[in-house]
């Protein structure tokens, strides 16, 4: 489904829909490209699942993607309007493949692929690989996480939502010295100490994964070729289940800040 308009109307309207009044005309069209982008996105999740994944998708909210336009943004830039999330099932080996091949199976439709690897310069601490892939004449984002990774973005995201989504950008909290727990007596954990902690996290689950990686290019090649043909990989170190409860438990804490 192509866009219903052109690249520079469609900045044009983007600039419109910042202002204070926005016209219903502009709404219409506005949902109007939407739709466009959903049915781009409906094709792709057909292809990932196709190829073995189980992807989520979405497309972004009204005030999400204003606000994003918003912060200066233009419109036909912005390269995640529609997405996929690809959590895989294993580490940074098991990411790299989980990347090559939807890199290869988008590639076969026709589509182009362009490849973010976010672990490498993490983004305030967010660790991914994100594909741009423009199929269809749209552009999408398809994000593939370790289950690690997919976590700590969670609890960012959530955070986001209760404090402020200028933590997702590395902007500081205001308050910064507020309790993470309202009433919680001293010694008291603050907003910005729990970002340190989130921030230090992100470190440690790169270090545990990159563990992984050296572990496998150490193996004979005969036993790389199994694990490649089997899709098995080695596990991540003895951390990682530390790890895991760690996050799970501060998951936790964010759920009963979401309820008040």
């Amino acid at each position: 489904m192509p866009l219903p308009i052109s690249r520079s109307a469609l900045d044009r309207l983007g600039k419109r829909l910042c202002a204070e009044a926005v016209s219903a005309a502009d709404w219409g069209t506005f949902e109007t490209v939407l739709d466009a982008y959903q049915a781009t996105l409906d094709d792709a999740q057909s292809i990932l699942e196709a190829a073995g994944f189980e992807p989520t998708t979405r497309v972004k909210s009204t005030g999400t993607l204003v606000e994003k336009l918003s912060r200066g943004t233009s419109f036909k830039s912005v390269q995640d309007v529609a997405g996929a999330r690809v959590v895989v099932n294993g580490g940074r080996v098991d990411q790299d493949r989980a990347v090559a091949r939807i890199a290869r199976v988008f590639t076969a439709a026709g589509s182009a692929v362009k490849v973010l690897d976010r672990r490498t310069s993490p983004n305030h601490g967010y660790r991914a690989v994100h594909l741009i892939v423009t199929h269809q004449g749209l552009p999408l984002e398809v994000q593939v996480r370790t289950p690690l990774q997919d976590l700590w973005a969670q609890i960012t995201e959530r955070l986001g939502d209760i404090w402020g989504r200028e933590l997702r950008y590395g902007q500081p909290l205001d308050p910064a010295n507020q309790p993470v727990v309202p009433g919680m007596p001293p010694p008291v954990f603050t907003r910005e100490n729990f970002v340190d902690m989130l921030l230090a996290t992100s470190e440690e689950i790169d270090r545990v994964e990159q563990a992984q990686v050296r572990r496998y290019q150490e193996q004979d090649e005969i036993v790389i070729k199994v694990t490649e043909q089997t899709g098995v990989a080695p596990p991540l170190d003895e951390t990682e289940d530390t790890l895991r409860r760690t996050m799970e438990a501060i998951m936790g804490l964010v759920r009963k800040l979401e309820g008040g």
